[in-house]
C-alpha cells in the first residue's frame, strides 16, 4: 500500500469519528444519546477533565456551551446560579468597567484541578490597577494594602471611618455594659459565689463560624440568675425581659391581683377606706398608679444605685400615660469591615484578647477591632514568605458580594 493511500485511510478514521462527534453540537437528542454510551464521542472535543463542581453534566456539552465553539457566557452561569452576586452594581460608578469581565475570567470549567475558583490576588491587582488609583493601592497585604476602614452604625446609616483616626468615635449602641465588671481576675459575684467569667461565657460562634452570635438576656446573662428582673415591694414577682410595654402590664396587672385579694392593704395603698365599696375601674386605676410609682422608683429608675432596666439599656421618654418610658432600640455593630470577611473559627488558636482587648473596657461604646498592623503580624502577602500566613485577596474579600442588579443584552453578556 501506497503512502499516500495509507495517509488518506489514517486521516478519515480520525476526520469520521471527529464529524460524528461534531452532532452532538447540533443535535440535542444525539448528544444525549452518545452520553450514556462507554464511549463518549465528545471527549474528542474535550480540552481537560471538568471541574469538580461540573462533573455531574458529564458529557453534555450542550448545558453550559450554548453555541458551538463559543465560550461560555455569563447568562449560561447564571441560569444555575441564580443567587450569585456581582463584584460591583452595574448602576455604580465602576459598573461600566466591569462590562468585560466575565465569570469564566475566574472560573475554569476545563481544569486539572479540583477547584474552578481563581484564587491568586494577580487578576483581582491587575483589575484594580485599571480601574483608579485607590484601588491600585491594594496590591500585597503584606507591603501595600490600603489602612482598613470601620463601619459605624449612626441610626439607619452607617459612618466609614479609618481605623488610625484619633479619636475613633463611638459605638452607639444604646447599651451599658462594663466588660472590666464582668472579667474581673477575682470574678464576680454570683448566686453561686465569685465566678470567673471568661470570654467564651457570653460570645459564641454561629454555626457558619464566621461571626458571633449576639449574646441574648435569657441565653447568657439569666442563666448564671445573676440578672433577674424582680420586683419585691409590697409584693414578690418577676417580669419578662421585654418591650416596656410588657414589663408595665406585667408589674400592674400583679399589683391589681395584689390589691383584689387583699383589701385591708389596698386601702392602705389607695388611700381607701376599708369598708368603702370599690368599682373594678377605680381598683385598676390604683393598681396603675401604684405600679407606676413602683417602677419609676425601681425597674425603671435611671439614676443613683440599684439600677432596673438602666443598668443596661439607655431609656426614652414617650408621650404615653401609661407608659412614660421605653427601651432605645439596639443597634450592635456585628460586621466592622464591610467590604472583607473574617472567619473567627480559622482563628481559634488565638486567645480573643489577643485582638480584642477589653478586659479594662468600663464602657460598652469603646471600639476594640484589631487594624492592619495587627494582622500583619501573622498575615503577609500571597508570595515570598514561609514563616507566616501566606494571604492573598480572594482569603478576605468575597468578590461576589453586591446586589445583581445588571441587566443583559440579550448576547449572553452584561452591558
Amino acid at each position: 500500500m501506497s503512502k499516500r493511500r495509507l495517509g488518506m485511510i489514517l486521516l478519515l478514521l480520525m476526520f469520521v469519528p471527529f464529524c460524528v462527534a461534531m452532532l452532538t453540537l447540533v443535535s440535542p437528542s444525539f448528544e444525549a444519546w452518545q452520553a450514556r454510551q462507554p464511549v463518549k464521542l465528545t471527549s474528542w472535543l474535550n480540552p481537560a477533565p471538568l471541574s469538580r463542581g461540573h462533573r455531574m453534566f458529564g458529557d453534555r456539552c450542550s448545558t453550559c456551551h450554548q453555541k458551538a465553539f463559543r465560550a461560555v457566557t455569563d447568562d449560561a452561569c447564571t441560569t444555575c446560579h441564580t443567587q450569585t452576586l456581582t463584584h460591583v452594581a452595574y448602576s455604580d460608578r465602576l459598573g461600566a468597567r466591569h462590562v468585560d469581565i466575565h465569570c469564566v475570567d475566574c472560573h475554569a470549567m476545563h481544569s486539572v484541578k479540583e477547584a474552578m475558583t481563581e484564587m491568586r490576588s494577580v487578576p483581582c491587582v491587575e483589575c484594580h490597577e485599571k480601574n483608579g488609583r485607590q484601588l491600585a493601592e491594594n496590591r500585597d497585604f503584606g507591603k501595600a494594602h490600603a489602612t482598613f476602614r470601620l463601619a459605624f452604625i449612626r441610626g439607619d446609616k452607617t459612618l466609614h471611618v479609618r481605623e488610625d483616626q484619633s479619636p475613633l468615635p463611638l459605638e452607639q449602641s444604646h447599651l451599658k455594659f462594663s466588660h472590666e465588671v464582668h472579667m474581673k481576675q477575682d470574678g464576680v459575684s454570683s448566686p453561686e459565689g465569685q465566678t470567673v467569667l471568661d470570654c467564651v461565657n457570653c460570645h459564641q460562634l454561629e454555626e457558619s463560624g464566621r461571626r458571633f452570635a449576639t449574646p441574648t438576656m435569657t441565653g447568657t446573662c439569666q442563666q448564671s440568675g445573676c440578672h433577674a428582673l424582680r420586683f419585691d415591694r409590697p409584693l414578690s414577682g418577676v417580669v419578662p425581659h421585654g418591650t416596656a410595654r410588657e414589663v408595665t402590664d406585667r408589674t400592674r396587672n400583679a399589683y391589681a391581683n395584689w390589691l383584689a385579694d387583699n383589701s385591708a392593704d389596698a386601702g392602705l395603698a389607695c388611700g381607701w377606706k376599708t369598708s368603702r365599696t370599690v368599682t373594678h375601674r377605680q381598683l385598676l386605676d390604683c393598681a396603675e398608679r401604684v405600679s407606676g410609682e413602683y417602677l419609676n422608683n425601681t425597674l425603671f429608675k435611671q439614676r443613683g444605685d440599684d439600677l432596673g432596666c438602666a443598668l443596661c439599656h439607655e431609656l426614652v421618654a414617650t408621650n404615653m400615660k401609661d407608659v412614660p418610658l421605653t427601651i432605645a432600640p439596639i443597634l450592635v455593630q456585628h460586621h466592622w469591615h464591610e467590604s472583607a470577611q473574617f472567619p473567627h473559627d480559622m482563628h481559634k488558636s488565638a486567645k480573643c484578647t489577643d485582638c480584642h482587648n477589653k478586659t479594662s473596657s468600663k464602657s460598652a461604646s469603646d471600639v476594640s477591632i484589631p487594624g492592619l498592623a495587627k494582622c500583619r503580624e501573622c498575615h503577609v502577602g500571597q508570595q515570598g514568605y514561609t514563616e507566616k500566613v501566606s494571604s492573598g485577596c480572594a482569603d478576605c474579600h468575597n468578590y461576589h458580594r453586591v446586589k445583581k442588579d445588571r441587566k443583559s443584552n440579550g448576547l449572553g453578556e452584561y452591558g
